[in-house]
C-alpha cells in the first residue's frame, strides 16, 4: 500500500484531485507496489506485476503518459491518478518488464529486467542521456544500447548510475561549476550529454541531489562530492570554498545513504540515523536549527506497551 500526503496542487497525491492533505491517504494502484520513487512534485511506483505507474507533475513530461504539451496551461499535463507509464512502440522497447525506477526533479529514469536504462521528461541540461534532442520527451527513451545498468539515479538537471561492474556514470549538466554552486560529478567539466564513466568503483550504493552526489563502498564508508557551503558533505569546507571538487571520505560504518536538497542522511550499521547539512528548520532532525556534521537524529521513543494487550497470532 503507498500512502502520501502534504501539499496535492500538481495532483502529486493521487487522489483525483488537487486538496492537499495532512494525513497520509492511500494512492489508488491497480496492485501492491514493490518500489516507490518521488521527485519534485511527481511520484511513480513499480508494482507487483512490474508494471510502472507515475501521478503528479506532468509538465516536463517525468510521469511519461506520452501526451503532446501545448504550452497554454501546465496543469492540463497533470496526472492527478496514476497512470501507466507509455512505452513507445519501438521494436528496442522489447517485452522486457521494469525492475527500478527513480524520479529526478523534471524528470525519471528507469532500468528494465534486461539492464536496458530509460528516461523521460525534461531534457534541458541532458539529462536523459541524450546527445541531441528536444528539451523534454514526454514517453521513455532508451539511454545508449548498454544492457549492464545496474542501479539509476535522478537528480535536478543530471542523472548517475551504476553499471553491473559497480562502476560509476554520469551524464547531464553539472551545476553550475563556474559559479560554484556545485560539481555533483566530481570532475572538471560543465556537461555530459551522454553516460559518461566518471570512477571505476566498485561502489555499493549511490545517492544524488540537487547539487552534491554521495556514494558507498563495499567497506561501507561514505564518500561525497560537490557543493558544501551548507555542509551537507558532513565534512568541513576545504579552504573556505564550500566545493568538494573530488570524492572525499565523510564517514565510516553506513549502510544507507540518502541525500537530500542542502542535506545528506545515513543510517550506520549501528542503526542510528545521522544528519548532516542545512537545518535552519529542523531538517536534521537534531532538536536545534544548527548546522551539523552527521549529527545523531532525535528520534522519539517507542510508545510503552506495557498493558497492552500482546499481539494476536497468524
Amino acid at each position: 500500500m503507498v500512502q502520501c500526503w502534504g501539499d496535492n496542487r500538481r495532483g502529486q497525491l493521487g487522489q483525483g484531485h488537487r486538496d492537499a492533505s495532512q494525513q497520509p491517504v492511500v494512492v489508488p494502484l491497480p496492485a501492491a507496489a514493490t518500489q516507490l520513487a518521488s521527485g519534485y512534485k511527481h511520484s511513480c511506483a513499480l508494482l507487483e506485476n512490474a508494471e510502472l505507474w507515475c501521478w503528479g507533475d506532468g509538465n516536463e513530461g517525468q510521469i511519461g503518459r506520452g501526451d503532446l504539451y501545448s504550452g497554454a496551461d501546465a496543469r492540463d499535463t497533470d496526472a492527478i491518478t496514476p497512470e501507466l507509464v507509455a512505452l513507445p512502440i519501438t521494436s528496442e522497447a522489447g517485452d522486457a518488464p521494469w525492475s527500478f525506477v527513480d524520479t529526478g526533479e523534471g524528470h525519471t529514469c528507469a532500468l528494465r529486467a534486461d539492464g536496458s536504462l530509460w528516461c523521460w521528461g525534461r531534457n534541458s541540461g541532458r539529462q536523459l542521456g541524450q546527445p541531441s534532442g528536444e528539451g523534454q520527451v514526454r514517453s521513455p527513451v532508451r539511454v545508449g544500447t548498454d544492457r549492464d545498468w545496474l542501479r539509476v539515479d535522478a537528480a535536478q538537471n543530471y542523472s548517475c548510475a551504476l553499471k553491473a561492474d559497480r562502476s560509476l556514470w554520469c551524464w547531464g549538466f553539472n551545476m553550475g561549476l563556474m559559479s560554484m554552486s556545485g560539481n555533483p560529478f566530481g570532475v572538471d567539466t560543465r556537461q555530459l550529454d551522454i553516460p559518461t564513466r566518471i570512477d571505476e568503483g566498485p561502489w555499493a550504493a549511490l545517492s544524488t541531489n540537487m547539487f552534491h552526489s554521495c556514494a558507498l563502498d563495499d567497506a561501507t564508508q561514505l564518500w561525497c562530492w560537490g557543493r558544501n557551503h551548507e555542509g551537507a558533505l558532513g565534512t568541513e569546507n576545504p579552504e573556505g570554498t564550500g566545493l568538494v571538487q573530488s570524492r572525499t571520505l565523510v564517514a565510516t560504518g553506513v549502510a544507507f545513504v540518502s541525500t537530500g536538497t542542502f542535506t545528506t542522511c545515513t543510517i550506520g550499521l549501528d542503526g542510528v540515523a545521522r544528519c548532516a547539512g542545512k537545518n535552519d528548520r529542523g531538517q536534521l532532525g537534531s532538536d536545534d536549527t544548527g548546522e551539523r556534521f552527521f549529527a545523531d537524529v532525535s528520534l522519539p521513543a517507542p510508545a510503552p506497551t506495557e498493558g497492552l494487550p500482546p499481539p494476536v497470532s497468524e
